[in-house]
């Protein structure tokens, strides 16, 4: 058993990046796969599932040091992440409702576990809240499947499409739909559920924290905008209702980040607001707004692991959580706290980062569709706003001068690595964007 665990890490990352290397040569011929396939390969989902392979890799060099912590539990909880990993990817290739729940089911299954790893008071306590809510969220979306299949007479998205072609769906269908669609707002993180997310955050490692913070959201907006580009396409009622979903995420998580003390919590809220804009784009179903999206997630996954790469790095340290102990930081790291605080502002989206530039393409997707959409952008900007107090005041504690951290030695790990690295590509994402940009705009055409 002891031999098993010290081959964890290897087997975790070898695991994945074969896993990256084998999807380049998936079949991604549309016209060859059967109608009633219950999967669907094309640029977009193999597009997805990279960006998901590769979160999950650099989450795994980030849990280095918690593995070698928790030595004879190595295996299960690379199994865990693996296990999860494989319901995300198959949830993006899903193509009818069956294989999406069983996907759904296997990402849930393997953050609960993963929540409570460590089985203190706050991980059991989120562990709990966890599989109660993700039961909630799945039986509100195969409540919503129950409808959409009474009206189509299918859980194929190939057939439900055609139904929706040819037939004239009633007021009642577009209803059951965001029936559905808000059982996955809980993998989203966005309203309605949304208050199991910062007990979570808190009650889970800081690897997990990063986990559930990527993995099951790249995964549910990749297969929420394959599943609105098949299922409830140009149905204006769902995409106003989702606008509105985006817009209270942001207010409700920008005004609940301003009162937090804890960083794992400040994350959550931050996961919230970042959702949030993210979902406004998706409502819009258009080839513009979907790559945006698409570009969207790629900056955030490396400013999104930057901040929890140095808060872990903080915690190993100084073993605390609390934003207010992280004054002084800067005279004793310097580097370490600027590369901290520019993921940071990255995510609050101020020039000149990648964050900046994703939220600017963001909102000219928005404005695209037309100038009636002027209001929804100033209301995302003004409740964003809110949120700057938020990411600054931990920038404020870094930078203000104390010497009550000068008590704690400060150790070089791969936390510091996986911190300039994600830094280091974050300011490289906004000297040259343009590559990524029409890389994401060529995906965008292929969505199916």
């Amino acid at each position: 058993c002891k031999n098993i665990n010290k081959y964890a890490f290897g087997f975790s990352v070898a695991a994945i990046l074969s896993a990256l290397i084998s999807i380049l040569f998936v079949n991604i011929d549309i016209s060859s796969e059967p109608e009633l396939s219950f999967t669907s390969s094309n640029l977009f989902t193999v597009a997805v599932k990279s960006l998901i392979l590769l979160s999950v890799l650099l989450i795994t060099f980030l849990s280095k040091r918690f593995i070698k912590d928790n030595f004879n539990k190595a295996f299960e909880f690379v199994t865990l992440m693996l296990t999860g990993t494989l319901g995300a990817c198959c949830l993006v290739i899903s193509n009818d409702f069956i294989t999406t729940f069983i996907s759904l089911e296997m990402i849930s299954l393997a953050c609960c576990l993963l929540t409570g790893f460590t089985r203190n008071e706050k991980a059991m306590e989120g562990a709990i809240k966890y599989l109660i809510q993700s039961t909630i969220a799945t039986a509100v979306f195969l409540f919503g499947v129950s409808y959409i299949y009474g009206f189509s007479g299918s859980v194929n998205f190939n057939h439900i499409a055609e139904f929706c072609q040819t037939g004239v769906p009633t007021f009642f269908y577009p209803v059951c739909g965001l029936i559905l669609i808000s059982g996955i707002m809980f993998k989203l993180g966005c309203v309605p559920f949304t208050n199991w997310i910062p007990d979570i955050y808190e009650g889970a490692s800081y690897p997990v924290g990063a986990y559930i913070s990527l993995i099951p959201k790249i995964a549910a907006f990749g297969f929420l905008i394959r599943l609105i580009k098949y299922v409830f396409l140009e149905m204006p009622v769902i995409s106003a209702v989702l606008i509105i979903i985006s817009l209270i995420s942001v207010l409700f998580a920008s005004i609940c980040a301003i009162r937090q003390t804890n960083i794992k919590r400040l994350w959550g809220y931050s996961s919230i607001l970042q959702s949030g804009f993210i979902l406004c784009a998706v409502a819009l179903s258009s080839v513009y707004s979907f790559s945006a999206v698409i570009f969207y997630l790629i900056t955030y996954i490396f400013m999104n692991i930057g901040i929890w790469a140095a808060a872990y790095q903080f915690n190993i340290n100084t073993g605390s959580d609390m934003i207010e102990d992280y004054k002084g930081l800067y005279k004793k790291r310097p580097y370490f706290s600027i590369a901290f605080s520019i993921c940071i502002i990255s995510l609050a989206g101020l020039p000149i980062t990648s964050g900046f530039l994703a939220k600017l393409y963001l909102f000219s997707s928005v404005l695209k569709q037309g100038f009636e959409f002027a209001p929804v952008i100033l209301l995302l900007l003004s409740f964003s706003l809110l949120s700057l107090f938020a990411y600054f005041c931990v920038i404020r504690n870094v930078f203000i001068s104390s010497s009550k951290l000068l008590s704690f030695p400060f150790k070089f790990s791969i936390a510091d690595i996986l911190l300039y690295f994600c830094t280091f590509i974050t300011v490289l994402i906004c000297i040259t964007p343009n590559m990524l940009i029409s890389l994401s705009q060529i995906i965008s055409f292929y969505i199916d």
